[in-house]
């Protein structure tokens, strides 16, 4: 196999190109404009050479420090047919086709093997187009292809984690289908991304195949902080409006709107930014209205020229609430940078009802209202609802800040797309030494392997099988393989239809058993999809088990048979990548030290007795996951440490069968930085033994992103500040219960402790405490309540937020009754060292008569979960 260092370098010595499509770059303004400049300048700073094709409308001649093409004719917003029955379908035609011949003007010396080609801003009026041209590739020499889905997918999730929907728009969801059958066909790959959380799921659903979102950039907010405090009488600010002056953005509401709520809200201050250069219609006569009230209102302010992004996002962070008045029919799946911007700054939004804004403010567990008619009143209405709650909603929206700014950056942006052409250049290097087709011949297969000796038939040579065969071939690890065996004859049509086929160290998908009438040759056929492998191994054992053999009819035949294959297998490289990146084959080569080779090669993987170190390739931007594959008990994982470059990982584990678990070591970018694009990893057995430990296959790294291992400061000074004791530490039932007074140890802040056998939280925030790394591993976590609050109608009326290391898992309604509440959370959630400070949040707590404390709610037991009642062990 070719030496991983040899590889990297190789890589290394191809410097990434990036070619930005997007047909709908008209102007130095506007979304597309902020976008591909964001993009453009981000990719420069790495030293990324970048070209982008624009429109003919675009004027410029350069996109920061990029080039610029002007080849495209048409944007993906317009529309060209009135007819209104064929209208949809002509323009489908008419767009996608113009794309088509607008990108074969280029020339094909733009778009080498280095290269990755970008379409930003895309519709099902151009995705067939694309798709079609980037498909005349082949696949060896195609670029890196990647495709942002941002705009309504014709279809409506009935809940965002369960796979049905509502077709609302059935000829834009299938014009999407059938660009996404197209990109499946055989050829180059292409990578598709969702713009937002719900729009990823949405085109997950219709394209049959997982699209994960792509980071979120937003204009100005980088680096953008919180607020300022306010100062000491100083007025609450309630954004009305941003953005483009039209009707269907509810412009035409905003004088009723502006009028009620500074009547009502004489200690507010009321703020309405709109672009007025492109107003028309009933918008002009608005405009007027808006700058004779900013004249004679005390409280409004009418900002009505250009704004460069960096004053829009001053506007926007200065603001305590904001409002989006939009129509729920325009945007009912229609994206808004609104919705984003107000959960970057922490601001809750008022949204209408059933629409994109509201399941987008959801999944990222932002706060706000929702109006259900599009009238100023129901807004006004909302608007309300938010100021009496705003200081309960502001601490959510402050939360999902911190959560989505974790995720959403132009850094992280521009990582993906590194990833994605690095796993291309990777895999290309190496599979230059594999075959992209191989061709394991019937005869060259041994008896004692599960074959009957091969026979000839009409020239050909044929072979029966016993009831279970083995082949081993010489396959790329880094690749997918679609496999296809073929055979003229078997015992019993169940044999096909039942038989199992596995690859030692992939998985096995798509599998098609078909039969065929009698006397077609072939009379059978099995085919599937393997996947990449998890070793490096270079050579993957194919077994092929049947449900059972047979002797034939007569007795002439005496052998037990099972099918008879009547051509050879037959194994083509497919377009499907892999994910992981290997380290190497065995760990590599051992840094100094190393000559006391403490690592064996053995047939099950690799036993590390003391210790074993190894230098691996890495991207110093990215932080890393360190990966292996154990045999033993998770006490006896927990020995196994790993060093990067000189500074300890921290550790999780994880089951991945009642035999194998999965150890992974986070390193944070900072450590893997400061070994340049080299990183040394030195395993140690701290209580090695004559067996040690045994890792199936070699360990491997995954680059990923800087949040998917970030621990919050509260949690990590956890384990300092906060003992845990053993019977918590590890239970054996999978259940921690805290009961009364007893919970007084993992309890931390806005307790107190007078009552025997319950707790009371005192004002609105309280927080516990616990060890959880037993959790690690299950699919889902419960969160059991049992309280009960005052008899005071306000707190009678109140609710209780709960987070999990500060991100919200939901919340319950208070009751003077005691009951049970039940939310359910995700064991990532969980820092690396298994560690949850539960936060619990009060909208209302009183001081009762004759008690000098503030009270909020009353637990009798916490109890914590794991799904099914099992931890993994």
């Amino acid at each position: 196999m070719i030496s991983w260092r040899i590889l990297v370098l190789a890589v290394e010595t191809n410097i990434m190109k990036l070619v930005i499509c997007d047909p709908n770059l008209e102007s130095t303004s506007g979304h597309h404009w902020f976008f591909d400049l964001s993009i453009a300048e981000g990719a420069a700073a790495r030293g990324i050479q970048v070209t982008i094709l624009a429109n003919y409308k675009f004027q410029a001649g350069r996109v920061g420090s990029a080039e610029v093409i002007n080849i495209f004719h048409h944007s993906c917003y317009e529309r060209r047919s009135c007819d209104p029955v064929s209208g949809e379908h002509d323009d489908f035609c008419y767009f996608n086709d113009s794309l088509y011949e607008d990108l074969l003007q280029l020339p094909l010396a733009l778009f080498g093997t280095d290269t990755l080609v970008l379409f930003p801003t895309i519709n099902q009026r151009h995705l067939y187009g694309a798709v079609r041209w980037m498909k005349d590739f082949p696949a060896e020499q195609a670029p890196t292809f990647v495709v942002y889905l941002m705009l309504p997918s014709g279809i409506e999730l009935k809940a965002f984690d369960a796979d049905d929907f509502d077709v609302i728009d059935a000829m834009t969801a299938l014009q999407y289908r059938l660009a996404f059958d197209l990109a499946r066909q055989a050829g180059s790959r292409i990578h598709f991304f969702g713009t937002g959380l719900s729009h990823s799921r949405e085109f997950s659903l219709l394209s049959r195949q997982t699209i994960d979102a792509h980071p979120v950039v937003l204009s100005g907010m980088t680096e953008l902080d919180k607020k300022n405090e306010r100062a000491a009488g100083e007025f609450r600010t309630a954004l009305l409006f941003m953005g483009d002056a039209k009707e269907d953005k509810g412009f035409h509401y905003l004088p009723a709107l502006v009028e009620a709520l500074t009547r009502k809200y004489p200690d507010w201050h009321f703020v309405v930014h709109a672009n007025c250069q492109r107003a028309w219609g009933i918008c002009l006569d608005i405009h007027k209205v808006l700058v004779g009230l900013n004249n004679s209102l005390e409280n409004f302010e009418l900002h009505d020229k250009f704004v460069t992004s960096d004053e829009y996002a001053e506007l926007l962070s200065q603001a305590d609430l904001v409002v989006a008045p939009y129509s729920p029919q325009e945007y009912w799946r229609k994206s808004s940078g609104v919705v984003w911007e107000a959960i970057w700054c922490g601001v809750p939004v008022v949204v209408p009802r059933k629409t994109w804004l509201e399941l987008e403010l959801g999944l990222w567990d932002g706060d706000g209202e929702c109006y259900d008619e599009w009238t100023a009143s129901d807004i006004e209405d909302a608007v309300h609802r938010l100021v009496n709650r705003l200081d309960f909603a502001t601490h959510n929206a402050e939360v999902a800040s911190k959560a989505f700014r974790r995720r959403n950056t132009l850094r992280l942006l521009i990582n993906q797309l590194s990833d994605v052409w690095m796993r291309r250049m990777s895999l290309s290097m190496v599979s230059k030494t594999f075959a992209t087709e191989v061709v394991v011949p019937l005869d060259t297969h041994l008896n004692s392997n599960g074959w009957h000796p091969y026979e000839s038939y009409e020239g050909t040579i044929v072979r029966w099988t016993q009831q279970q065969i083995v082949s081993d071939v010489r396959l790329d690890p880094n690749a997918s393989w679609r496999f296809t065996f073929e055979g003229l004859s078997m015992m019993g049509d169940d044999q096909i239809t039942r038989a199992s086929i596995t690859g030692d160290g992939r998985t096995v998908s798509e599998l098609v058993a078909q039969l065929m009438p009698a006397g077609s040759n072939p009379r059978w056929r099995i085919q599937g999809l393997l996947g990449p492998s998890r070793t490096s191994s270079a050579t993957t054992r194919i077994v092929m088990k049947l449900p059972y053999v047979r002797r034939p009819d007569g007795g002439v035949d005496v052998r037990e048979l099972g099918v008879l294959f009547s051509a050879p297998m037959r194994f083509m490289r497919s377009a499907e990548g892999s994910s992981r990146i290997v380290v190497g084959h065995p760990l590599v080569e051992f840094v100094d030290g190393g000559t006391l080779r403490t690592v064996d090669q053995a047939d099950v993987g690799y036993t590390v007795k003391e210790w074993a170190a190894a230098n691996v390739a890495v991207d110093p931007t990215r932080a890393l996951h360190v990966c292996a594959e154990v045999s033993v008990s998770a006490s006896s994982v927990r020995s196994l440490q790993c060093s990067v470059n000189g500074v300890q990982a921290a550790q999780s584990v994880s089951a991945l069968s009642p035999e194998r678990l999965l150890v992974v070591w986070h390193v944070p970018a900072t450590v893997v930085r400061s070994g340049g694009h080299r990183a040394t990893l030195v395993f140690v057995h701290l209580t090695p033994d004559e067996n040690g430990i045994t890792l199936y296959g070699p360990p491997y790294a995954c680059p990923v992103l800087e949040s998917d291992i970030t621990i919050d400061s509260t949690v990590a000074a956890l384990g300092s500040a906060f003992t845990v004791p053993e019977a918590v530490r590890a239970p054996e039932n999978g259940i921690i219960k805290f009961t009364g007074s007893d919970a007084r140890p993992y309890m931390k802040d806005g307790w107190s402790y007078d009552e025997p056998d319950h707790v009371w939280m005192l004002g609105p925030k309280a927080t516990l405490a616990v060890n959880m790394a037993s959790f690690q591993g299950v699919s889902a976590i419960q969160l059991k309540l049992d309280v009960l609050t005052l008899g005071d109608v306000e707190v009678r009326n109140g609710r209780l937020a709960v987070l999990i290391n500060e991100i919200s898992i939901g919340e319950i309604q208070l009751s003077t009754l005691r009951a049970e509440h039940i939310l359910e959370f995700s064991p990532e959630l969980l820092d690396s060292a298994g560690s949850a400070l539960i936060t619990f949040i009060s909208s209302i707590s009183v001081q009762p008569e004759r008690d000098q404390r503030v009270l909020a709610a009353s637990f009798y037991s916490v109890t914590l979960l794991a799904d099914k009642g099992l931890a993994a062990q």
